[in-house]
């Protein structure tokens, strides 16, 4: 069995600079987004499209002391251990690969939307023009073919009592290769 993979996500360490939206729309060839209009904010989109896989939501506020936040954290596909978004797709356009990610199989998908409607996190989103259902597919081809997204030694530096959001599967190996890689 292949290793489960996850993404991780470190808010202490992000700065919402987005490159990691503009890298899945180069992966992807996704096109440039205009749905939402500026707004004197600085969040970029109000929410996934069929053109934005993955997005950091933005949260401008002032505190009780007159001291302002931006609060932030990176919205995509959770792929998740138990996808109902899989569960509930009538022709069976999704599947879940070894990695673990969630993958929708565009040649299967009538772009239904049961998928979106089942998803607990609102994710899959519809391109009305294809007719075709759209998410994050944690870019399972490069996990596929081994080829790393950059550096892996910030890994190392992860705290034991980090915050998970993937299968306990994925965190046993991932606390697994950390000690005989450390």
């Amino acid at each position: 069995m292949a290793m489960e993979m996850a993404m991780l996500h470190d808010v202490a360490r992000c700065s919402a600079c987005r490159a990691c939206m503009v890298a899945c729309k180069q992966w992807h060839d996704l096109p440039a987004d205009f749905s939402t209009p500026f707004n004197g904010q600085y969040q970029s989109h109000a929410d996934l499209t069929p053109t934005t896989w993955n997005l950091i939501k933005m949260k401008e506020h002032t505190d009780s002391m007159g001291k302002f936040h931006w609060d932030f954290i990176k919205f995509q596909c959770m792929h998740c251990q138990n996808p109902a978004c899989m569960l509930g797709c009538p022709e069976g356009a999704i599947s879940q690969k070894e990695s673990g990610a969630v993958v929708i199989d565009e040649d299967k998908c009538v772009g239904c939307g049961y998928c979106r409607t089942n998803c607990p996190f609102n994710v899959p989103r519809i391109d009305s023009e294809r007719n075709k259902s759209t998410k994050c597919d944690l870019c399972f081809d490069r996990i596929d073919v081994q080829l790393r997204f950059g550096r892996f030694d910030f890994l190392a530096q992860v705290p034991a009592d980090f915050v998970w959001y993937a299968s306990e599967y994925a965190q046993a190996r991932f606390l697994q290769w950390r000690q005989v890689s450390c």
